[in-house]
């Protein structure tokens, strides 16, 4: 059965599904214990390896999803751990799709911005990482808009220590004041004015 297709109401993640992802969690310590897939290349051990993390991540969370917000949580998290993937690379429309057509596009935010690989700097939300995972065709409410924009503006500060390189989304945001304590840390009194104003 397709995961990304639904011919009728959305029904939660099975319980085959669920079973699934613990043996799959158990391959995945594994292979971090130095089990040797022969017949595999690197990279293709490193992209297995990356499913079956994923799908461990993943298992506290698809109770809260329905299957079509399962599959796109676990093609969007292989994707983004896919030691092969460039930077430019994009999700593929049909999974994007999945994400649109989900019934639990708060579980889906919520597990974007908590980000599994937090302590990798090119996976921590910013704009090229959501625009991959193709956030702008199936966020659907400004809530979760603004959730992401909010993450957005502390990680570009966080990385950068620069005002003027997260500006842009404080003032999206009508965050001008947060932004204006920015730039006063940064002793830019000429921007506070104009902040001010």
């Amino acid at each position: 059965m397709d995961i990304f297709c639904s011919s009728g109401p959305v029904e939660p993640a099975s319980e085959d599904l669920l079973e699934l992802i613990g043996n799959l969690t158990s391959f995945a310590n594994a292979l971090r214990a130095g089990l040797v897939l022969y017949k595999l290349k690197p990279e293709q051990q490193k992209l297995m390896l990356a499913l079956v993390e994923s799908c461990a991540h993943l298992a506290s969370v698809i109770p809260s999803l329905d299957k079509l917000g399962a599959g796109f949580a676990l093609t969007a998290m292989t994707f983004l751990k896919n030691p092969l993937r460039q930077e430019k690379d994009e999700l593929m429309h049909t999974t994007m799709a999945a994400a649109l057509h989900s019934t639990s596009a708060d579980a889906l935010i919520d597990l974007l911005i908590q980000t599994p690989f937090e302590n990798d700097m090119k996976q921590t939300v910013t704009w090229d990482y959501c625009r991959s995972l193709g956030v702008g065709w199936w966020v659907r409410t400004g809530t979760h808009v603004k959730k992401l924009a909010e993450r957005i503006a502390r990680n570009l500060f966080v990385k950068t220590r620069d005002p003027d390189s997260c500006a842009m989304w404080y003032v999206f945001l009508g965050k001008a004041k947060a932004l204006a304590v920015l730039y006063r840390q940064k002793k830019r009194k000429e921007d506070v004015r104009i902040l001010a104003t």
